[in-house]
């Protein structure tokens, strides 16, 4: 919701779907789960805003909380010492972690005739959830220029490259470090984005990892697709 040309409020509600297959106590399991994962609010103020004939620069700072809302119930396994091991864990399948945990982040794009250049900044810090478990604190961001390749009153479309990266600490059970869930990991690709006069905004982006740390055997990504629909009304 725009509640002026600087302030805007953000819901998010994601429904999650997981598809997988692992080995649990020499049994083959295949199977999938899906469900309503945590709900977050999050408050938007851009606090630079300078446009000229042809060029033009924001910076935007954000500020948010998510609520316990997503099922935590597959993090019962790793509490549960009598649980045979797995490389696909319940911190890995759980839709939620059954904690309230705080989000800030900020923002920036410039612009000069039909090039420009964006970046942002995330840092999610958790706190202790279900049966004493603490997913880490995350750091995430992105940035890269990009060209605007087709712009017309109807419609804009764009090509962005992009550097992403991401890290993560270890995640705790009652305060005890859990080996396996870390993460440091930067990407690379390309982002297409097409803007409608109508107030919709369609993106499809790519990201191959150039760099992959992780701290013990973990599931970790090949490749990722990423797609997003967006409305204003």
């Amino acid at each position: 919701y725009q509640i002026n040309d600087r302030l805007s409020l953000q819901l998010n509600i994601p429904y999650i779907y997981r598809a997988y297959q692992r080995l649990v106590g020499g049994v083959n399991e295949k199977n999938s789960l899906s469900g309503l994962g945590d709900v977050s609010l999050h408050i938007n103020y851009v606090a630079v805003r300078v446009e000229r004939d042809q060029w033009g620069f924001s910076w935007s700072v954000t500020g948010g909380v998510k609520f316990p809302t997503g099922s935590p119930s597959f993090l019962d396994e790793v509490a549960d010492p009598s649980f045979p091991g797995s490389d696909i864990g319940g911190h890995d399948l759980a839709l939620g972690s059954g904690s309230y945990d705080g989000d800030v982040g900020t923002g920036f794009n410039a612009h000069w005739n039909r090039l420009f250049f964006s970046g942002d900044y995330d840092y999610a810090i958790r706190s202790t959830g279900h049966v004493g478990y603490r997913y880490a604190n995350e750091m995430s961001w992105s940035a890269g220029p990009g060209y605007r390749l087709l712009q017309n009153s109807a419609y804009t479309l764009s090509l962005q490259f992009l550097v992403t990266g991401e890290y993560k600490g270890l995640d705790t059970l009652n305060g005890v470090p859990d080996s396996d869930t870390g993460i440091t990991q930067v990407n690379v690709g390309p982002k297409l984005t097409l803007a409608l006069a109508q107030g919709i905004v369609a993106s499809l982006g790519v990201e191959v990892p150039v760099i992959q740390h992780d701290t013990g055997l973990q599931a970790v990504s090949d490749y990722r697709l990423k797609a997003g629909v967006m409305m204003r009304f």
